[in-house]
């Protein structure tokens, strides 16, 4: 895999991408993990995911979402977009 994000705690907030992934763009061969952090008014202006666009692995939970917009032609995603390779499990 090409690299791994553990974030724990905190908030991630006020950020702008001109693509996807307002605050986090995880690749394809990436892996994730995101516990107990505020995610805000983050924005993508021409994609999808305001907060997260995701391609790749992982875990996210526990986190907060407000106020986070993807502003693309189909606007999908205002938190998090999940690629159609993506699988989703509940825990």
């Amino acid at each position: 895999h090409y690299a791994t994000l553990e974030a724990r705690g905190g908030s991630i907030s006020n950020n702008t991408a001109i693509s996807s992934g307002g605050a986090v763009f995880n690749s394809h061969r990436a892996f994730l993990f995101i516990y107990d952090i505020n995610m805000v008014n983050n924005i993508s202006t021409n994609g999808n995911g305001g907060a997260i666009y995701t391609h790749g692995k992982g875990i996210i939970r526990g986190v907060y979402f407000a106020n986070n917009t993807a502003t693309s032609k189909d606007k999908s995603g205002g938190a998090i977009y999940l690629n159609i390779n993506t699988s989703q499990t509940k825990s």
